[in-house]
């Protein structure tokens, strides 16, 4: 029995795509291994912002030859699926065989070397590799990910040779960008661990994930600090190092008075830094970096470097916070005329003129006061002209929740603000109050109508505007705050009402 180790040496892979690539190569290495020589065996694969690998082991050194009996459709059935049957086994029709109501071959494996067809068989599973995105580079014809530079593939301890493009194997690895550099000759898996563990490479994304909260629950356990949950983050995060070293930041005192969406939108979402909270379950005044090597200073300068670039960020939010708030929501309605929603509809101002009258149309039948909804939904967009929401377009609705509350809105008004939008998607939850229920449901009915007015309308797997997810929430609403609205009666298109019914008798709400 021999073992096979595969390892794809490449700049930085995203995060994104790392665990679905390391899940593929094997899956399809192995189901090669099946259908070409019978072959049922395991593996296992990892993953690094640098390499994909996999081993496999129980491999044998010579296959004997076999046989193996396939059934075939019916055949009466049509003659594509006979097609198909005899192009995804590489049969010609005449080598079936009928037997009572169904088509049967018998598939003849050679015996063969492992040596001799194992080469062959990957470099056709990287040939066909498939990313949601590839490149080429400089002059090479194939494709992956990033820039691919080595590739090591070994059997039985030795070099197994496979060309893929101008790569061709050998038996070398690279330890880490920064801390060894240096290229490392491999005899097996055992001494490929051993070696890149040695030259600061932590092979498997669930080692890394463990280590950084290991050193995270170090760093703050003097602090009386917590580590906000956050397994997404946590595991992009492992996808971004190779040897995860913590580091802890402080926020400046001046920036803390910002809203907490401010901070976590700059800090998580773009600079990818842990939030930590105190043991209240408040936003503590510090946070995590993660940086992906060890320093002479243990990581100062890191730290110094991180929190330039974050300042200058929080300095700009602070700017923004503060010169927004000089003006109320209700002096920027007419500037929403200037903001277009969609050449065919117009401008945003007349998008909340249409969900007004529509909320006013919803209030009459249900019987509702409308007067906080109305306020909501006429200052509701005016966040929009803010420069917090043009610098950060993730906290619309957000940023007009805190300024509503800033120019002594009505509560509840700036709330049904917040909730407008809500919900975004089937995870997230729903609007508050039944005012922001209100408001929610006029904009997401006055948007379906408006769009489907213009020939928007949802085709197959194609939404651009999200417009079913529209449907689903404003019944989600409905069901939620029992809001029994006979839709026909809104003064909504046909097709908007029988859109929004099909939805309801398809949806377990």
């Amino acid at each position: 029995m021999a073992e096979l180790l595969l390892e794809l040496f490449s700049e930085e892979m995203p995060a994104s795509m790392q665990l679905a690539a390391k899940d593929q190569l094997l899956a399809q290495i192995l189901a090669e291994l099946k259908e070409r020589f019978g072959l049922e065996l395991q593996g296992q694969a990892w993953v690094t912002p640098r390499r994909l690998g996999i081993f496999i082991d129980k491999l044998p050194l010579e296959i004997q030859e076999s046989k193996e009996e396939l059934r075939g459709p019916k055949i009466t059935a049509p003659e594509q699926a006979l097609e198909g049957f005899l192009r995804k086994n590489n049969l010609n029709k005449e080598l079936l065989e009928k037997r009572g109501e169904y088509y049967f071959a018998i598939i003849t494996r050679p015996a063969a070397a492992i040596r001799e067809v194992l080469g062959k068989l990957i470099e056709e599973v990287l040939l066909g590799f498939s990313w949601p995105k590839s490149m080429r580079w400089s002059d090479h014809e194939i494709r992956w990910v990033r820039p691919l530079h080595n590739i090591l593939c070994m059997l039985d301890n030795e070099i197994l040779t496979l060309q893929f493009g101008h790569i061709r194997s050998n038996n070398l690895s690279f330890g880490h960008r920064f801390m060894a550099q240096e290229q490392i000759t491999i005899s097996n898996f055992s001494d490929y661990k051993s070696k890149l563990a040695q030259a600061f490479v932590i092979l498997e994304s669930a080692d890394r994930k463990q280590s950084i909260l290991t050193q995270v629950n170090d760093a703050i356990a003097a602090k009386g600090l917590a580590m906000n949950e956050d397994n997404e983050l946590l595991s992009e995060i492992a996808g971004l190092v190779e040897y995860p070293v913590v580091l802890l930041g402080e926020i400046g005192e001046e920036y803390m008075k910002l809203p907490r969406e401010v901070l976590v939108i700059t800090l998580r979402h773009h600079q990818r830094y842990l939030m930590l909270n105190d043991l209240k379950g408040n936003l503590a005044p510090y946070f995590i970096i993660v940086a992906n090597r060890t320093t002479a200073d243990k990581g100062s300068e890191i730290v110094r470097g991180n929190l330039k670039v974050l300042n200058a960020r929080l300095e700009d939010a602070r700017f923004f916070f503060s010169g927004d708030k000089a003006h109320t929501l209700v002096s920027r309605v007419n500037e929403l005329k200037g903001l277009t929603f969609h050449k065919e509809i117009g401008t945003i101002y007349d998008k909340m003129q249409s969900t007004k009258a529509m909320l006013e149309r919803i209030c009459t039948q249900l019987k509702i006061d409308s007067g906080k909804a109305i306020r909501a939904v006429e200052l509701s967009k005016t966040d929009l002209i803010t420069g917090m929401v043009k610098e950060f377009p993730e906290l619309q609705g957000i940023m007009g929740y805190y300024y509503a509350l800033n120019d002594n809105e009505d509560q509840e008004v700036a709330t049904a603000i917040r909730d407008h939008y809500k919900p975004q998607g089937p995870s997230d939850s729903l609007p508050e109050n039944l005012t922001g229920a209100l408001a929610a449901l006029a904009d997401k009915l006055d948007t379906l109508n408006q769009m489907f007015a213009i020939g928007i309308k949802p085709t197959g797997s194609k939404d651009p505007y999200a417009l079913r997810r529209a449907a689903i929430g404003l019944l989600r609403i409905m069901t939620h705050y029992e809001l029994n609205l006979d839709l026909a009666k809104l003064g909504l298109r046909d097709d908007v009402c029988a859109f929004i019914n099909e939805r309801k008798n398809n949806l377990s709400i």
